[in-house]
């Protein structure tokens, strides 16, 4: 999904975190993959996101369970 600048894009935010995360891309890699022009955007919504993962238990809860069921359609692989 697509964001405009100041607004939260929580899909987007998780993709990034969980794609740095799981398969170690590097930020010029992750910023070409979303739309992002600068490794510095994706820096700072790796910041944000993991902030926000921090603070809401509930979105706490939606990227635990995505990243449990990534993992365990990997391990099936």
């Amino acid at each position: 999904m697509s964001s405009r600048r100041g607004n939260f894009n929580e899909p987007r935010n998780v993709a990034i975190n969980l794609s740095r995360r799981l398969a170690v891309e590097s930020l010029a890699t992750l910023g070409k993959s979303f739309g992002l022009d600068k490794c510095n955007s994706v820096s700072n919504v790796l910041c944000r996101i993991k902030r926000e993962i921090r603070n809401d238990r509930g979105l706490r809860r939606r990227v635990q369970k995505i990243e449990k069921q990534l993992n365990k359609s990997q391990e099936k692989t």
